[in-house]
């Protein structure tokens, strides 16, 4: 896969998984809206099923995206739908 053009990085250098504390992580989260897509590495984002699929709902309703660096992605959002 190609590197992604990403606008914004946010990162959460030395910070597990599991951790709850993770700014970049929520800032990130924050910052993502319609049109956006969000580009994380999976196994880096969450340890936890019911977080991950939280935030998958959390995108969908935004109308955002998302795009693994490592996984299969979810479609791009379309611009006025």
């Amino acid at each position: 896969m190609n590197k992604p053009e990403c606008e914004i990085i946010f990162t959460d250098h030395g910070v597990s998984g599991i951790a709850n504390n993770r700014p970049g992580l929520f800032q990130a989260i924050a910052a993502v809206g319609a049109g956006n897509v969000l580009v994380v590495k999976l196994d880096r984002l969450s340890r936890s099923l019911s977080f991950l699929i939280e935030l998958i709902d959390k995108l969908r309703k935004d109308q955002a995206g998302s795009e693994s660096l490592s996984m299969v992605s979810t479609p791009r959002p379309q611009a006025g739908n």
